[in-house]
């Protein structure tokens, strides 16, 4: 089992528009909604070859539901930890007729990781011993 660390999950949207142009109304010959980020890409390509992989990551409400129940229904074991907000969701507009790719992706923010994650491991990441208070902090 091969640990795939997601930490900036996201619902990868593609829509295909003919034509796209700014400033008009498009309706797309076609929409696809999967999960996304670094660590599910890696999982669905090592699932892919044959390994075994599991996603692990912060997500967040109605997106991070979708982003871990797609990720199941593909086969890909998680360990996501469910936080306050909602995780994001970046949009593909695919014109195949200009052969251009536009991407908007909404700022990546694990809002809600420091009441995830114990004091010891944040003070150890401040470059304090686990166990010891950080300075004017007491247990």
């Amino acid at each position: 089992m091969i640990l795939c660390v997601n930490l900036n999950a996201a619902i990868d949207k593609i829509a295909v528009v003919g034509s796209f142009r700014l400033n008009a109304i498009h309706r797309p010959q076609r929409v696809l909604a999967v999960p996304g980020g670094k660590g599910a890409n890696v999982a669905r390509g090592l699932k892919c070859l044959g390994a075994a992989a599991v996603v692990a990551g912060w997500v967040g409400g109605f997106s991070g539901q979708f982003i871990e129940a797609g990720l199941r229904h593909e086969g890909i074991e998680t360990a996501l930890v469910h936080l306050d907000g909602e995780s994001r969701t970046c949009l593909s507009i695919l014109d195949p007729e200009r052969n251009t790719l536009t991407e908007i992706y909404e700022q990546g923010e694990p809002r809600g990781v420091q009441a995830a994650v114990p004091g010891d491991c944040r003070a150890a990441r401040r470059g304090h011993a686990v166990g010891e208070p950080a300075a004017g902090r007491t247990h």
